[in-house]
């Protein structure tokens, strides 16, 4: 059982992961936006994380405030599942976390202007990039671990 070439990415896959990463960076930092915006509109200022009190702005600002804390949750272990992913499989790793992405990129929007129930639609489109992910994964996994 020696050392198997082909499971190494080629340099165009490799690109593939590096402008994936590149399109996580732009989704931080038009939520960071959106964050910054709620802060301000909201009359919410730092270091406080959430507001208190009771109200429209209180429950708006924190719905935009969460839909940031539950990306930055979960971006490292998607990170590590489009890597680990991409060992085997570059272009489905490409396509589920971009899928994943598109789907923050919804759930941001809809959890800071509709509330928790503005989360679902995005919620659901990241699931179908997440999970797949994880299978994915688990494939690379095996697949790595019965060719060494």
């Amino acid at each position: 059982m020696g050392f198997d070439e082909s499971t190494i990415p080629k340099a165009s896959d490799a690109d593939c992961i590096f402008k994936k990463e590149n399109e996580r960076m732009a989704r931080a930092t038009a939520q960071l936006q959106a964050v910054m915006k709620a802060r301000k509109k909201y009359g919410v200022a730092y270091p406080t994380l959430y507001a208190t009190g009771e109200g429209e702005d209180t429950h708006m600002f924190n719905s935009a405030q969460r839909a940031h804390q539950n990306t930055l949750e979960n971006l490292p272990i998607v990170n590590l599942m489009t890597i680990a992913g991409a060992l085997t499989s570059p272009r489905l790793a490409a396509l589920f976390g971009t899928t994943w992405v598109v789907g923050r990129f919804l759930y941001i929007h809809g959890y800071s202007t509709g509330g928790p129930s503005g989360r679902r639609l995005g919620g659901g489109i990241s699931h179908l990039g997440d999970i797949p992910l994880f299978f994915l994964t688990l494939y690379s996994i095996f697949k790595l671990a019965t060719t060494m």
